[in-house]
């Protein structure tokens, strides 16, 4: 029989209530971004995409310019719930764009080389987060778990 000593019983329970009570206990520290709900929009948006594509606007909460971005996302077809595209759901997008210091930008990520055929709906977005941000500065940060995900439903 396994001996377990009082302080190690309590960190079991005290886990155990976490889990339970359904507290997240992930990192809550605030990234150093936020970004709109993101939308999935086909037609034609010229100099970005000619059949469907992600928009969101990031806001650079930092006192750094950021120069290059890192997204991650998932796509599923509004009524069948399954994967729309060509190869593999999960997509990773980078861009390079210039950010000012406590300002922000529009995205527009083409989803052209995926398509196969224009949804007549759009397209849930699922699991999307920014996995990297690249500074002028030469600093970065990285969210390689997608704990700050965002989706579109």
């Amino acid at each position: 029989m396994i001996e377990i000593d009082g302080t190690l019983r309590f960190a079991i329970l005290c886990l155990l209530a976490l889990i339970a009570s359904g507290c997240d206990i992930r990192d809550t520290a605030k990234p150093p971004y936020a970004i709109t709900k993101p939308v999935s929009v086909t037609g034609i948006k010229a100099g970005y995409y000619s059949l469907a594509g992600i928009e969101f606007t990031i806001y650079n909460e930092t006192e750094k310019e950021i120069q290059a971005i890192g997204v991650s996302c998932m796509i599923y077809d509004a009524e069948t719930k399954k994967n729309p595209l060509i190869g593999s759901n999960s997509l990773h997008f980078n861009s390079r764009m210039l950010i000012p210091p406590n300002g922000s930008q529009a995205l527009a990520l083409s989803l052209d080389p995926y398509v196969y055929s224009v949804p007549k709906t759009p397209w849930l977005i699922d699991f999307m987060y920014i996995s990297s941000i690249d500074y002028s500065d030469g600093s970065s940060w990285q969210d390689s778990t997608g704990t700050y995900y965002s989706r579109s439903y």
